[in-house]
């Protein structure tokens, strides 16, 4: 309460002011004056969800399809760009869009739905202006590590969006020292499609972080909480690490153990784990620099075409051997 309230409640207390309650209060307005040092609240705002409110869509209101939360009425069912499953040209940003990641990512609080936002602005230039999503051309080489390992260490968006956002990076050509277009924050669940629209039969790669599936409790703060010293078992990170993933549309599809949303999912032709780092520092050399140079010298001279076996890491032992 403030001082000029309490004095003009003191002055009241008495008379039959003091006897009354005010609405949603237990406590008289006497009892909540006497009690003001431990009761020093005037609402308590009970904070336990929401639901979509779809009075502002008028007489489509209930032609809005919503889905998620206990009563399946959270959010709008949206598409990869944003847009409702049933109205044409209607996007949803925000947390409204949290759908795409509801329980997964960030994007249903400001520190991870700004990056949404901003790919769904990239998303809506590109159709309706015909404006490039913003990316840089670069080198197969060494420009291109380069660029990976500043990505890593600078992203915010991969980041905070993690298992949601990723770069993807077009390899156009191999003649000479190569031509790879670097496309940033793409929903990796569109990666596929986003580079069928540029190049119906090339490579890609994409860059993404993610945690460990089951990193929560004794994973968290168990002993062992977080990284090991061996890139060969990078896989087994606990803690948020980057993730290569190298498609090649000519070579066979493969399936991967797990399924999301009871269907099976395509497993990349072959796939890099950056070693977890706390300080999300990956300079090291013999750590994080080295095996990743070896993963890209893969595909450096010619396509993949037989897909690796799940967490295959005999290309980095045979490396090692041969040093």
């Amino acid at each position: 309460m403030t001082h000029h309230r309490i004095e003009k409640d003191a002055m009241r207390v008495n008379t039959d002011w003091g006897d009354e309650h005010e609405e949603n209060h237990s406590l008289s307005n006497r009892e909540r004056f006497l009690s003001r040092n431990r009761h020093c609240y005037d609402h308590i705002i009970r904070c336990t969800g929401f639901a979509f409110d779809n009075s502002l869509f008028g007489r489509l209101k209930d032609k809005v399809p919503l889905h998620h939360g206990r009563n399946g009425n959270k959010f709008p069912e949206i598409s990869l760009n944003f847009e409702s499953v049933r109205h044409p040209n209607m996007f949803f940003l925000g947390a409204n869009a949290h759908s795409l990641d509801y329980k997964i990512s960030s994007g249903g609080f400001l520190h991870g739905f700004r990056y949404m936002v901003r790919n769904l602005f990239n998303h809506l230039r590109e159709r309706y202006h015909k404006t490039s999503w913003p990316h840089a051309k670069l080198t197969l080489g060494e420009d291109f590590r380069e660029k990976l390992t500043y990505r890593m260490d600078t992203t915010s968006g991969l980041y905070q969006m993690f298992s949601i956002l990723c770069d993807v990076a077009v390899i156009q050509s191999r003649d000479g020292e190569g031509i790879v277009e670097y496309y940033y924050d793409i929903v990796e669940m569109n990666a596929e499609s986003f580079v069928q629209q540029r190049c119906s039969k090339c490579e890609f790669l994409t860059l993404s972080f993610q945690y460990a599936p089951d990193f929560h409790g004794d994973k968290v703060w168990g002993d062992r909480n977080y990284h090991n010293n061996d890139p060969a078992r990078a896989h087994t990170s606990q803690f948020i690490h980057p993730v290569i993933r190298y498609w090649n549309p000519k070579a066979q599809t493969v399936y991967s153990s797990s399924l999301r949303e009871g269907k099976s999912v395509p497993r990349p032709t072959a796939e890099f784990y950056m070693l977890e780092n706390l300080y999300f520092d990956w300079k090291s050399f013999e750590l994080h620099i080295r095996p990743l140079t070896l993963f890209l010298d893969r595909i450096r001279p010619a396509p993949l075409t037989k897909p690796d076996s799940e967490h295959d890491v005999s290309w980095l032992c045979r490396s090692n051997t041969k040093t």
